[in-house]
């Protein structure tokens, strides 16, 4: 995805209705890739309230930065190494 090799979740629900809030952990599973997409193709289809939290995850995030669409404030906490995700507004200053 962009050119970078990523892992993505096959098992996420088609007929549940849409997040708007998404916890990324827990993406050890497939070795030497480190980065998780879903978020990438959760965006497409989440309200306008969606909502990111990565616990750790640093190239995760990095991906996330530059590819996700919507326009967010990211927030890491200095300590703990989880990042926000918090949606601007539509048309913000």
């Amino acid at each position: 995805m962009f050119g970078e090799q990523v892992r993505v979740c096959t098992n996420v629900e088609t007929d549940a209705p849409t997040p708007n809030l998404l916890y990324v952990d827990g993406l050890d599973v497939v070795p030497n890739v480190p980065i998780g997409a879903e978020a990438i193709e959760i965006e497409k289809i989440a309200p306008d309230d969606f909502f990111l939290l990565v616990d750790g995850r640093a190239p995760t995030v990095a991906f996330l930065k530059k590819h996700l669409s919507r326009d967010f404030e990211v927030f890491t906490h200095p300590l703990d190494s989880w990042t926000t995700f918090r949606p601007l507004p539509v048309g913000h200053a």
